[in-house]
């Protein structure tokens, strides 16, 4: 990759990433996100903050974790809705992002469920798929427990494969 298309593709990481900021936090002054897109009172939305994805909370199990830079603002999300850190037993990352998996060191009593392509880019150091490095960032935990495929069960939710964003994107799907 020349250096010219790298420095484009920074910048197109950037400014993906202010406008969906901008987005969240304007939207979320007049809407309550949990109504809009949520249909279920057992899923609890953690907003993104910063360079963070967005996370779900499903009981003890924490979907996505972040970009690793905002553990104690993480926390005390978890802990309004009177969930300890130490409680969570599986994080399901929904993709290999830098954004989405690396807070996963945050919870080491946790298993780290994530598709089967995406865990190889997760456990090896620098793997361009992450796409840290487009933010100056790098991957701070490389453990992978379980390796889902389309089809698998996380709960009352099936794993359905859905490449694009990454290889192994995946989403949940409850069926309804």
């Amino acid at each position: 990759q020349s250096k010219k298309s790298t420095e484009q593709a920074n910048v197109c990481s950037v400014l993906y990433t202010f406008s969906i900021l901008f987005i969240q936090k304007t939207i979320s002054k007049y809407y309550n996100f949990n109504t809009i897109f949520m249909n279920s009172e057992d899923i609890i939305w953690i907003p993104g903050y910063n360079l963070d994805s967005n996370c779900y909370l499903i009981d003890d199990i924490l979907v996505d974790t972040g970009a690793g830079d905002n553990k104690e603002y993480l926390f005390s999300k978890l802990k309004e809705h009177g969930v300890n850190p130490e409680d969570i037993k599986l994080i399901v990352n929904t993709h290999c992002h830098f954004d989405h998996v690396n807070s996963n060191c945050f919870f080491p009593n946790a298993k780290i469920a994530i598709h089967k392509i995406d865990a190889i880019a997760l456990r090896e150091e620098g793997n361009p798929d992450t796409v840290a490095s487009h933010f100056g960032s790098k991957i701070n935990c490389h453990k992978v427990d379980i390796e889902l495929e389309e089809g698998d069960k996380i709960k009352d939710f099936e794993v359905i494969h859905t490449p694009g964003h990454s290889k192994g994107a995946i989403c949940l799907w409850d069926g309804e």
